[in-house]
């Protein structure tokens, strides 16, 4: 939602909320169903919504056709990727240092965190009243507040409240809460202080209006000159090169992050085969008017731990000690494909039934905004990089005490 509604203002509503919903559902189910590795977050992520604000200014440039130039750019990288999954080249991500992929995590993280932002900070340069903006940024604050305060609940030290069952259930769900949570403070000033939300059209159609009007979500790659064909064709395939490459790293280091040896994953690690599906949706979905999609950082690895067991089945002894696993045991994380595949279908369901298209709506865009600075420092605070920066300010004592280690 939050990145659906920034590509709609970049684009000038050539393509929004409505695509990235849809392609992230019908991508992800697929996925989750058939995939070797179901619990990889396959979506739209923030550099890709940064690569179609480049390629939509790009057509501008060259006066052609948006929507063509995305199809042939979508078909150029499903080619580069099925070579890539039949050659095995993936495998050459575990070359890579723990330092490099920490690197390229925080990377990825810090657009969600600069997307929301700006967005929040652009709202004070517009003319109106500064009650909007000032609002907003409340209902921005509060959300984030809510949903670090709320997730800090996981973290034993930081907490004694209720049971560690139920600490772990308030973090599982803090984002959500704090999504909730800033919606209803939206509300609470009536209509004294006109708040902008999410905006979805009425029924399933495309968010570009002469595309809506035709009724048609299949993308013409030939009704145009021969010339602007050509010019199109020859764009399109060429940049598709280093969008690929850049999926490759996104894609392979989101399929590492998420299947590391410390997660205790038991049905073994796969890249070939969810490089291979990216490619893929990336050839299918451009030609019907919809985003790219790869493997999300930090979503991906959050996944992961979001099905790990917090006791890792081990018997409980006096005191709350835990015993160490002795035999099979159930495993540390519950390896499924339903519940990627019902966060996939929730997804869906929410942009073609009109009750989720109305809970949808109700969200503040600055609330969205927030969810990306949330998300974004999430990822950032996850890595070791972020645990070694800490370190040059923490005397030894103290770090050692905090459970840091020597």
């Amino acid at each position: 939602v939050a990145l659906g509604s920034i590509i709609e203002r970049h684009t000038d509503s050539h393509i929004g909320l409505s695509e990235f919903l849809l392609m992230n559902g019908i991508a992800g189910m697929v996925h989750a169903a058939f995939s070797c590795q179901p619990l990889l977050i396959l979506r739209p992520t923030g550099p890709i919504t940064l690569m179609i604000t480049q390629i939509y200014i790009l057509s501008l440039q060259l006066n052609i056709d948006f929507f063509a130039l995305m199809a042939w750019t979508g078909l150029g990288v499903s080619i580069w990727s099925f070579l890539v999954s039949g050659l095995e080249l993936s495998r050459h991500i575990a070359l890579l240092t723990t330092f490099a992929h920490d690197v390229f995590a925080a990377f990825v993280s810090s657009i969600y965190v600069v997307d929301g932002i700006t967005a929040v900070i652009g709202r004070f340069y517009l003319d109106g009243s500064p009650s909007r903006p000032l609002f907003a940024l409340t209902i921005s604050s509060a959300l984030v507040i809510i949903a670090f305060a709320l997730g800090s609940l996981r973290d034993p030290s930081s907490s004694r409240l209720f049971s560690r069952w139920a600490r772990h259930l308030i973090a599982d769900y803090a984002l959500a809460t704090a999504t909730i949570s800033a919606t209803m403070i939206s509300f609470a000033y009536g209509t004294t202080v006109e708040v902008e939300r999410i905006m979805l059209s009425d029924k399933v159609e495309p968010t570009f209006s002469l595309r809506a009007a035709s009724s048609s979500w299949l993308v013409s790659l030939w009704d145009c000159s021969y010339s602007a064909l050509f010019t199109t064709m020859l764009v399109g395939l060429g940049i598709s090169l280093p969008i690929v490459i850049f999926f490759y790293f996104d894609q392979n280091f989101s399929s590492l992050l998420s299947q590391t040896s410390n997660l205790k994953l038991r049905k073994g690690s796969y890249y070939n085969s969810s490089f291979l599906w990216m490619g893929l949706f990336n050839g299918v979905g451009p030609l019907f008017g919809l985003p790219f999609v790869t493997g999300s950082l930090p979503h991906s690895p959050q996944m992961v731990l979001a099905l790990t067991r917090d006791d890792d089945g081990s018997p409980q002894l006096e005191g709350g000690a835990q015993e160490p696993r002795r035999g099979r045991g159930p495993p540390p994380v519950c390896e499924n494909r339903v519940a990627p595949f019902l966060v996939y279908f929730l997804i869906f369901a929410s942009y073609v039934l009109a009750a989720g298209r109305h809970v949808i709506e109700s969200i503040p865009v600055s609330a969205a905004d927030a969810v990306l600075i949330v998300v974004g420092l999430e990822g950032i605070f996850a890595t070791q990089l972020w645990h070694r920066l800490a370190v040059l300010v923490t005397t030894d004592e103290e770090w050692t005490a905090g459970g840091g280690g020597e």
